[in-house]
């Protein structure tokens, strides 16, 4: 048994006994309103799906204690700022951390640094267009279940006009996307096959170049964008990086154990 089940157990028997008193039965009324609320729910019950609904985080939030931890927190709040602004949340929490994978920068600053300097022309010197860049990164995100990657891009690709059926459809990892632009299409299948296959099939490449009337160099950012949020969504997975407070999870969760 979980240790959930057993301290719902333990619960349940403690209930039983501080329902006696001196060998007499609390009024069923009393009993029904320590059990059960109006609608029939046992707290027990209660209790278990509140306890889903606690934010899983692993990494503690982290305010700079050294000048390298300082530069990178600096960086990142005056350009993730702006990101989280156009995609509706903030990016320093109230506590004056920094949400969602930046906070991961902030605690491992040699390596942050870099993988934050290359975020930044993946966003905005990129030569792939940003609606095509941001089914990428929502692939990249259904694929691994990636709760705040989905969470921040999703807003940006229907931002830059994709539309919401097409997004509906990445998120459940279609074969193929409603509504979508051709080149939309051409490289949502790159991705997916890049992903599942670890190798991108010749006509696949093809259709992708024509996306792209030939043109090697948005390509060549298309696959370094899904890359770097790739090696994002792996740091959100493993440390079960939360979504700001109060908001419903993009993927189910597997219940605690």
């Amino acid at each position: 048994a979980s240790a959930m089940n057993r301290l719902l157990g333990a619960v349940r028997r403690g209930a039983r006994r501080a329902l006696t008193t001196d060998g007499k039965k609390l009024p069923r009324e009393m009993v029904s309103v320590m059990t059960y609320d109006s609608s029939g729910q046992s707290y027990a019950e209660m209790m278990r799906e509140a306890l889903r609904e606690v934010p899983r985080q692993r990494l503690r939030p982290r305010l700079p204690q050294s000048p390298e931890e300082r530069a990178v927190y600096d960086r990142i709040k005056e350009d993730r700022g702006a990101l989280g602004a156009s995609a509706g949340f903030a990016a320093v929490n109230e506590d004056g951390s920094l949400a969602g994978p930046w906070n991961a920068m902030v605690a491992s600053p040699a390596i942050g640094s870099v993988v934050e300097r290359l975020g930044r022309p993946c966003r905005h010197a990129t030569t792939c267009p940003p609606d095509v860049s941001e089914i990428g990164v929502l692939a990249v995100a259904a694929k691994r279940r990636a709760q705040f990657a989905w969470f921040a891009h999703e807003k940006l690709a229907l931002k830059h006009g994709v539309r919401p059926t097409t997004v509906a459809d990445v998120k459940a990892l279609a074969p193929d996307l409603r509504d979508a632009t051709p080149p939309q299409q051409a490289l949502y299948a790159y991705v997916r096959e890049l992903d599942e296959r670890h190798r991108v099939r010749d006509a696949t490449h093809a259709a992708a170049l024509r996306a792209f009337d030939g043109d090697e160099r948005p390509l060549l950012d298309f696959v370094f964008t899904i890359g770097f949020y790739a090696q994002i969504a792996f740091l959100l997975d493993a440390f079960e990086v939360p979504l700001p407070p109060g908001l419903p999870l993009p993927f189910p969760e597997d219940p605690r154990e």
